[in-house]
């Protein structure tokens, strides 16, 4: 059966869709000619610069080539690429050999010129070279397709002649062959190059000897008219050598012709090159013809036997198949069908635009794939040209391999309505407002862009998803610093923690390995806010405490502001008056000490501000001038003002600054000021400080996005400001610019990149505020836990190897890092700082609160313990950082890797998720993880070739796994491993170590983890045990929900054996409540009371480890003090319950014999790091087994009871055997509750502690093995 390409699919439509269509072109009011059709759609992939390697000239005199390239500038003639290559790198004193590649060349041009830069002479000479050709284009577009050949040959033609004829010459020098027929080609392309000159792309009418032969169905007859008839040298060449092929080949002519997307198409072919088809309404040309004839003739070459090939047909055959695999396994290549098979690949390579653009990007041998893929196809069909007319070539038959799709697309789809302007000179008009006027979307537009799966993502997971399609769109350097800068725009909390820490920030310039300039953002040591706290301490004992200080250094500098800028220039909106001020003053005057004090920290702080100016400037979020005016006023305090909405930074009598938008950034109400008493000096320059970095960061990342857009054509940029949902605001040099994006033609919808760059509108209800405030609780006091640190630490750095193709050892590979140089590096950068940010105003609260003089002792040992745990994920980072460098890349690639192997700080665009990770702890953590993992394994991870981290996620991976068996069939004698839960089971390691009676428990990372842990114990457990399926069931189940974003804070329903969730996410401000009230846990699913312990009145209703203060709580509330330690550690985790036992170290213990003495696992905090040998995991087993018989004998009871005996009699009939076991249960459950009982007397005896605890110990074995004993005799009598 033949393959169906592309092309075939796109001929084989209903009649219904061919008339459409049809009728859509005829209303776009098609060109008179088939010529100009053409252009319009081809025109922009024939304008796309493509990758030219040039080869070396070695064997010239430098000093002569050098001469001869003065010569040539002297007399105003043209330089070769070669030439002008040599100019620019001796420019830059750089080696003249240094080879040029003008892509990357035009690409820097452009951007360079969006962005103001300054532009190197060869920059500006390709840009007027590209101007050129557009303008040569666009003349061609009106021209008529009978172009006849230009008479006159400008220098410019003579330099390009003069080039072809000396790289041609040199080469066959170097390689001391003539290849067969230059002299005749050279000959053909000197006539070509005349022709380019003024028909670039244009379509050529066939001669009507060539129609004819079409209306008769003669391919070859068709292409032999065209030898004769055509101008062109090369469709003369290329119809010369393929008529030969095609002498069997058909032709269809299809009025109408679409492609399967209902779009009117010229042409098309079939894959096994036997049908050409032909649009005859609009696809008579002589480039329609011959790029279906160059498909056909290929598919016929891919079909011949070998031994009827020529040796140079099969070498490109071969090399055609090793380029279709090299594609097929491409991950960045979109395309489905070109993967399919052979056939396929070709059709979709001469039809699919986008397949073309980013086979441009893909390198092959000494080029682009891409221009490999059209060098093979000539070489296939024998099409034989000297290496170095190659070039010549390939440029010219770039509208043959270019897609075929009609100009005007058919508006069945809906996707914007059609303008229909009354005159064609209104059209024309109305093509200028299409350059800097917002189109608006239709509700299809939505539908289109969320089937995509980008929305989805960008919603949910990363608001810059968009950007990271479209950086593989760009230079590898283009495409990493345009996300560095977007992703440090994320980072900008951890860069104000480092302004007001360390000193400003500043944009630092680095030479890569490969002389290529690249930039970072670091904080510069100097002046900063911690500086200027450090000298006001020094004042203290003057001024009588630490606030006492911040409030009169408050009115020392706007006292002195006021002298300077009048009193009314300040805004102070209160009843203060210019005399109370002047009476203040007098009073800190008088003591000299305090005044110096003031003075230093005065000249501090200036400094600092001065160096924050300088970096917001940098990033053209301010104008030079503003910031020169700044930078005057030494005595600057920020001053901010709402109006319509927008908070404004007052400067004095200077015009205001936009900071930003209050609805997007609530905190900015705490700067207004209004009628409000002014912010005092360490709160407002904590808030002026984050409002500058924030302007800076967001500006660069948004001015450097749009200039990386511009160079691919996908974004125009206009002064003033604009809106619109394709429309983003940015600022160069301080003046207002806005970009129109269109990126909607590489399959990114430029809306999604819009609310991208806008940011996360962060306004939140006061009671979603409110109820966020349990959340924040817990995930601080998690963090704050000494025994988080650790388990961070092992997690982080085992997963680095293996997610993020890190190459150190885990945990010691970390902790190495201690003290290291990447320490400062990485704070400095914004990516590690020892802190939590969560993206809300608490996180400016944070950064205040840790330069504040007068703190409380425990908000102290609080940040203390919470700085230890982010130095635990700060070591893997650093470890990573370092392993990066080693592997090759640079500082700032190896800066954004260490932050994308886990950025906690990417989030979605969606302020549904934003309110969700401010509702439940940890929400969008787990969004994160998961995003990291798909992408580790889908290969999409940044730098993924280059670090190989798909390949070592599998090799390292299945190493694990590996080590996994070994430990498991070490463990199943182990009476820890018997004995635990599930849960622990499979969600830890544990280690046996030499002075302990329990093993250590090492938790797995998350989700990696799972598979490569959790699921090959797993297996190997069902195999080996026969309880282990039931155990891996549950173990999964649990698994599941944890992987579910929010899963373990949503309430679940017993089906069968699962648990299924049933409800959205619960607040974590109520979610201990209900759970409190149920009596159960979501987590475990389990009941929190045992069966004896609810049989109890509630008071008295407490276990030997719980605390003395919820006894007396429970007591007094006649609540149970268990529920009351559940409420607790609820909303704190372990650290409420260790201070709950702390407290009640305080509390006189009602009289009570002593306690067993307690073991490691049993500790307040530390005891999660130990594993009981004699944990729940069986009991627990035969108790729910237990349950499920009782149940069956209550049910079988009940109906009795009702009369309904035909569901009685049913039901013995078909759970006879789980009746029989009701016996069994209910003596299981009256002996455990005699040893049960029997604890209790122990641990109320006059025993010592130690005797305690050994009776306790043994009584405890006692029940497992008898709960062994059952599950076997239950298994036996009641088989599952």
């Amino acid at each position: 059966m033949l393959f169906r390409s592309a092309e075939v699919r796109r001929a084989e439509q209903t009649t219904e869709q061919r008339a459409a269509a049809a009728e859509a072109a005829t209303r776009a009011e098609a060109p008179a000619t088939t010529g100009e059709a053409l252009t319009r759609t081809e025109t922009a992939q024939a304008r796309k610069p493509q990758k030219t390697v040039y080869a070396s000239q070695g064997k010239q005199d430098d000093k002569s080539l050098l001469a001869r390239i003065q010569q040539k500038i002297e007399d105003k003639e043209p330089l070769t690429p070669y030439e002008r290559g040599v100019y620019e790198a001796k420019s830059k004193g750089l080696a003249p050999r240094a080879q040029v590649q003008e892509k990357e060349i035009l690409y820097e041009a452009k951007r360079r010129e969006a962005a103001g830069e300054e532009l190197t002479p060869l920059q500006k000479f390709m840009l007027e070279e590209d101007r050129k050709s557009r303008k040569s284009a666009e003349e061609t577009e009106v021209a008529t397709p009978e172009v006849e050949e230009a008479k006159e040959v400008t220098p410019e033609m003579e330099g390009r002649l003069r080039e072809a004829r000396e790289m041609s010459r040199e080469e066959t020098q170097e390689t001391g062959m003539e290849a067969e027929g230059t002299a005749d080609i050279r000959d053909l392309f000197d006539k070509s190059v005349r022709y380019q000159a003024k028909v670039e792309t244009a379509g050529t009418a066939l001669h009507p000897d060539a129609i004819k032969a079409l209306k008769s169905g003669s391919v070859s007859d068709a292409l032999i008219s065209l030898t004769e008839t055509s101008r062109t040298p090369i469709n003369r060449v290329i119809a010369t050598r393929i008529a030969p092929l095609l002498d069997k080949t058909k032709v269809v002519l299809k009025p109408g012709l679409t492609n399967e997307r209902g779009e009117v198409v010229y042409g098309a072919a079939s894959a096994d090159g036997s049908v050409v088809y032909i649009n005859p309404d609009i696809g008579y040309s002589e480039e329609v013809l011959l790029h279906e004839a160059v498909h056909a003739a290929t598919e016929r070459v891919l079909q011949m036997p070998d031994d009827q090939l020529t040796e140079s047909q099969r070498a490109a055959k071969k090399e055609l198949q090793r380029l279709y695999d090299a594609i097929k396994n491409d991950k960045d290549i979109t395309s489905e069908n070109a993967k399919e098979s052979l056939s396929e690949f070709v059709a979709e390579a001469l039809s699919n635009n986008l397949l073309q653009a980013q086979m441009s990007q893909k390198k092959w041998t000494i080029s682009d794939a891409w221009r490999s893929f059209k060098r093979i196809l000539l070489n296939m069909l024998g099409i034989k040209t000297p290496k170095t007319m190659l070039d010549a070539a390939l440029m010219a038959t770039d509208t043959l391999f270019s897609r075929t799709l009609a100009p005007a697309k058919p508006d069945t789809k809906l996707l914007y309505k059609p303008m229909r302007y009354a005159t064609s000179g209104l059209a024309s008009a109305g093509d200028v407002a299409d350059k800097f006027i917002a189109k608006n979307r239709t509700w299809m537009d939505g539908v289109r862009a969320n089937s995509t799966g980008l929305a989805f993502e960008t919603q949910l997971v990363d608001r810059f998803a968009g950007f990271e399609r479209l950086a593989k769109l760009m230079p590898s350097l283009h495409g990493s610093q345009m996300m560095y800068y977007l992703r440090m725009y994320d980072q900008r909390m951890n860069f104000v923690a480092q302004s007001v820490a360390n000193g400003a920030i500043k944009r630092v310039e680095k030479t890569r390995p490969d002389g290529a300039k690249e930039y970072l953002f670091e904080s510069q040591e100097g002046p900063s806010l911690q500086s200027t706290v450090e000298i006001l301490k020094e004042a203290k004992k003057l001024t009588g405490g630490g606030e006492e200080t911040n409030r009169l250094f408050t009115l020392y500098m706007s006292a002195i502001r006021a002298k300077d800028k009048g009193f009314d220039a300040l805004h102070f909106g209160t009843d203060l008056t210019q005399a109370d001020l002047t009476k203040a003053m007098s009073e800190i005057q008088k003591d000299p000490k305090l005044s110096e004090i003031f003075e230093r920290a005065r000249r501090e702080y200036n400094e600092y501000n001065r160096n924050m100016i300088n970096f917001v400037v940098e990033c053209g979020a301010m104008s030079k001038e503003l910031g020169a005016t700044l930078l005057k006023e030494n005595d600057y305090i920020p001053w901010y003002r709402e109006r319509n909405g927008v908070a404004e930074l007052v400067i004095g009598k200077e015009p205001p600054i936009r900071i930003g938008s209050i609805a997007q950034q609530p905190y900015l109400h705490e700067l207004i000021g209004g009628d409000k008493p002014i912010l005092d000096f360490m709160t407002s320059s904590v808030q002026n400080t984050n409002m500058l970095v924030d302007m800076a960061l967001r500006n660069q990342a948004t001015k450097n996005a749009v200039m990386e857009l511009v160079s691919l054509d996908l974004a125009k940029i206009g002064k003033g400001s604009n809106s619109g949902p394709d429309v983003v605001q940015f600022k160069v040099d301080g003046q207002n610019r806005f970009a129109l994006i269109d990126t909607d033609k590489v399959g990114v919808p430029a809306d999604l990149l819009v609310k991208g760059m806008e940011g996360i509108p962060t306004q939140m209800p006061a009671m979603l505020r409110l109820l966020g405030m349990p959340s924040r609780l817990l995930r601080k006091a998690v963090t704050a836990s000494p025994l988080y640190a650790g388990k961070q630490l092992f997690r982080d750095s085992l997963a680095a190897p293996i997610l993020a193709g890190a190459d150190f050892t885990p945990t010691l590979g970390a902790l190495r890092e201690i003290g290291s140089v990447n320490k400062s590096i990485l704070e400095r950068r914004g990516i590690t700082g020892g802190q939590i940010f969560t993206g809300t105003s608490e996180d400016l609260t944070r950064i205040l609160t840790r330069i504040a003089e007068d703190k409380p002792g425990w908000t102290n040992s609080l940040a203390k313990w919470e700085a230890i745990s982010m130095e635990a994920d700060a070591l893997t980072r650093r470890a990573q950082y370092n392993s990066y460098i080693k592997q090759g890349l640079s500082e700032m690639e190896a800066t954004l890797m260490a932050l994308e192997s886990m950025n906690f700080n990417k989030r979605g665009a969606s302020p549904s998720v934003h309110w969700a990770n401010a509702l439940v702890p940890f929400f969008n953590a787990q969004i994160q993880s998961l995003n990291v993992l798909y992408k580790a394994l889908s290969g999409n991870l940044p730098f993924n070739e280059r670090l190989k981290i798909q390949e070592k996620l599998l090799t390292r991976g299945l190493m694990l796994a590996g080590t996994t068996l070994a430990y498991t069939a070490a463990m199943q004698d182990d009476e820890a491993y018997k004995n635990a839960t599930p849960d622990q089971k499979y969600g830890n390691w544990f280690i046996r170590v030499a002075g302990f009676d329990e093993p250590v428990k090492l938790p797995i990372p998350f989700e990696v983890g799972y598979i490569f842990k959790a699921l090959p114990e797993a297996m190997y457990n069902i195999m080996k045990n026969e309880h282990g399926s039931d155990e891996a069931f549950k173990a999964f189940n649990q698994i599941l929900l944890q992987l579910i974003p929010g899963g373990t804070s949503m309430a679940t329903v017993n089906y069968g054996r699962a648990k299924i969730p049933v409800t959205p996410p619960i607040p974590q401000a109520l979610k201990p409540g209900i759970e409190m009230a149920l009596g159960k846990s979501f987590f475990t699913g389990r009941d929190t009371l045992t069966a004896h312990e609810q049989t109890l009145m509630p008071e008295a209703q407490f276990r030997e480890n719980t605390s003395e203060i919820a006894k007396m709580l429970g007591s007094a509330l006649k609540v149970s003090p268990i529920a009351i330690e559940q409420l607790v550690s609820g909303y704190t985790g372990t650290m409420g319950l260790a201070f709950l036992q702390a407290l009640s170290m305080g509390v006189p213990a009602q009289q009570s014999p002593a306690q067993a003495v307690k073991r490691w696992s049993d500790l307040p905090v530390v005891g999660g790091a130990f594993q009981p040998n004699d944990a729940g995991g069986i009991i627990n087993n035969v108790y729910e087994r237990m349950k499920e018989f009782q149940a069956v004998q209550k049910t079988f009871d009940d109906y009795v009871n009702r009369g309904e005996k035909a569901r009685a009699m049913e039901l013995l009939q078909t759970r006879s055997n789980e009746m029989v076991g009701a016996e069994i249960a209910n003596f299981y459950t009256s002996t455990m509750r005699e040893f049960t009982e029997y604890e209790g007397a122990v641990r109320a005896s006059n025993l010592t502690a130690e005797q305690k605890r050994q009776e306790l110990d043994r009584v405890r074995q006692i029940k497992i093995r008898f709960s062994e004993m059952v599950r076997q005799a239950s298994d036996k009598a009641i088989p599952r």
